[in-house]
């Protein structure tokens, strides 16, 4: 297993400002348009994965 220093950690936690931004737009679009309860658990889904709750 490769050992990682501080530098390569910190960029593994956490999503970055600019793909939550991107997460929250989606969201609101696909709830907007009609999906609903859908939109709005695929969001959330994609935010989770992508760190954006760390």
């Amino acid at each position: 297993m490769k050992k990682l220093n501080v530098s390569q950690m910190e960029n593994l936690q956490g999503g970055t400002n600019r793909q939550c931004l991107i997460d929250g737009i989606l969201t609101t679009v696909a709830i907007a348009c009609g999906a609903g309860l859908l939109g709005a658990i695929g969001g959330l889904y994609a935010a989770n994965s992508n760190g954006c709750f760390n």
